[in-house]
């Protein structure tokens, strides 16, 4: 990385190895005011493992060692000023069912979340549970994730397939009868109504 003097050569005999987490806000910024981007700027973007940068570099420096012969000199020296808090969400094992129609025990949707790596925190006063999401978790961040997680250990061949739920009998609502009797009456003087494709654009309403 870098330019003439700084890039890797035959002729390298001492190589820096740094393992960084960047913050993806800043990065998403950073690239939009930039106008342009890097090689590493997608995982950046989309957030990284903070709780893994120095497994990583000493995975790397491992790799130098036994592919390259390198010899690691000294220890890594992990500057973290401000640990990034453990993300906690909370989970209502009822919406599980209510969102995909899965029946599924207690026992089985902490199994499964446990499994995963998501160990279960203080639960709330309404009942409901709160999981601490792994660090290495980055695309987890609402309580969705978490009702994702257990459908698709369960297997999404078992949501069943059904109509919404509806508060109504299928009778017509004050509104529509409004709007029904308009439509009769406009037609009933020869009138004839067009009903245009919402994705189109409003200016080409006169060319219909």
């Amino acid at each position: 990385m870098g330019g003439l003097d700084s890039e890797i050569s035959v002729t390298t005999t001492d190589v820096l190895i740094e393992s960084a987490y960047f913050n993806p806000d800043s990065v998403r910024r950073t690239r939009a005011a930039a106008g342009n981007g890097y090689g590493s700027f997608t995982p950046f973007r989309t957030g990284a493992d903070c709780e893994n940068v120095l497994k990583a570099q000493a995975r790397c420096v491992e790799l130098i060692c036994e592919i390259a012969g390198g010899v690691a000199s000294e220890d890594a020296i992990d500057i973290y000023p401000n640990p990034l808090p453990a993300r906690s969400i909370g989970f209502r094992p009822t919406r599980v069912e209510s969102l995909t129609s899965l029946r599924v025990e207690l026992a089985e949707m902490t199994r499964i979340l446990a499994a995963l790596g998501f160990s279960e925190g203080e639960p709330q006063q309404n009942g409901a549970l709160t999981f601490v999401v792994p660090s290495w978790r980055i695309d987890v961040g609402i309580e969705e994730d978490l009702i994702e997680e257990v459908a698709r250990h369960v297997g999404y061949d078992k949501i069943a397939s059904e109509l919404p739920p509806s508060n109504f009998a299928g009778e017509y609502q004050p509104a529509e009868r409004k709007r029904r009797d308009l439509r009769r009456t406009l037609t009933s003087q020869g009138f004839d109504e067009a009903i245009n494709f919402s994705f189109i654009d409003a200016a080409h309403d006169e060319s219909i």
